[in-house]
């Protein structure tokens, strides 16, 4: 099986080695998806490293339900694109192999058929498309750590690969990771069909270990892409469209007056952070900075407004993802 770090939101090499580093095995139950706790991964990655998770803010905490209400909308949004017959032939691909290793080579020549079949069929429903999603596993990768705790943890790494430590820079990179990650099977159109049609012959002539290695070859021409969502980018996001609310609203009261500040700070904190784990090119960071302290400037004193969020937001909008033919490929 082969992984594509199809869409990651990162420039830098250290950004990259993160995308790299935190992959784990996908889930090989067809049709279904599967998600982890951000709480749980957060929790492993840093007593792996061991330091001691951060406490998030208490800004951060309040809108921790909307983050994962996206985190979901993302994962809802790939799994939607599951094909159910491309799913059942891939079911059935592993099924004839299970019935080779039986001995049982008649039912295993019915249920091939069954899997052409299937894969004919997805195939002709969806015309002109090269890869058919077959499964979807979701992964939350969240930090918790201030910018200082980052930068100091970049420098070790950094030292550690001037020194030739290899590992120690890999294990110390591990933890800098606060993102979504959803990964989706697919298969490949070009390849898979052709490849189980050269499994009935073999069988017929009695070839049953070269079957055999026939459908664990078309098994393995599976292909996993992952799209990562940046988890401080998400909350930013989130921060920001309460916060726009807010500072539209005439005549805000105190406690409104607090959140909205509050907001704001959370939103910057977030950027720096989105930042140094280089999710955020630099250039683009200063700007978002640029925009969020422009809009508490606006909105000191209980002044509000519209519009004063237009260009932060198209700063976020245009943020940058890698297209599909820059993806990364490397085999499992």
């Amino acid at each position: 099986m082969r992984i594509l770090l199809e869409k990651l939101g990162t420039v830098s090499l250290s950004a990259a080695l993160v995308g790299l580093l935190v992959c784990s095995p996908v889930s090989q139950v067809l049709g279904q998806s599967s998600s982890t706790k951000s709480q749980a991964v957060a929790a492993q990655k840093q007593a792996a490293a061991g330091q001691p998770a951060e406490k998030q803010s208490k800004t951060a905490r309040s809108v921790q339900k909307d983050v994962e209400k996206q985190a979901a909308a993302k994962h809802k949004q790939e799994e939607e694109t599951l094909v159910a017959e491309a799913i059942e032939a891939v079911k059935l691909t592993q099924q004839v192999l299970d019935e080779l290793n039986a001995g049982k080579k008649e039912d295993a020549l019915k249920t091939l058929e069954k899997a052409i079949g299937k894969i004919e069929l997805a195939v002709a429903l969806n015309p002109n498309v090269a890869f058919l999603p077959v499964s979807v596993e979701s992964r939350v990768y969240d930090l918790w750590a201030t910018v200082e705790a980052v930068e100091k943890r970049l420098k070790q790494v950094q030292q550690a690969f001037e020194k030739g430590q290899i590992q120690v820079a890999r294990r110390t990179l591990w933890p800098l990771a606060s993102e979504v990650v959803v990964s989706t099977t697919k298969l490949p159109v070009a390849l898979y069909p052709q490849a189980i049609k050269k499994v009935a012959p073999l069988i017929r002539a009695g070839k049953i270990e070269e079957a055999k290695e026939q459908l664990q070859l078309a098994l393995n021409l599976l292909v996993v892409t992952e799209t990562v969502y940046p988890l401080p980018v998400l909350r930013a996001n989130v921060m920001l469209a309460e916060a726009e609310k807010l500072a539209e609203k005439p005549n805000r009261s105190d406690k409104e007056n607090k959140r909205l500040e509050e907001l704001l700070k959370e939103v910057e904190h977030q950027i720096r952070l989105g930042r140094v784990l280089g999710y955020l090119d630099p250039d683009r960071a200063e700007k978002m900075l640029h925009e969020a302290k422009q809009i508490r400037n606006r909105t000191q004193g209980g002044k509000s407004g519209k519009g004063f969020f237009d260009r932060i937001k198209e700063l976020f909008r245009n943020w940058g993802i890698w297209s599909d033919n820059e993806s990364r490929a490397s085999k499992r």
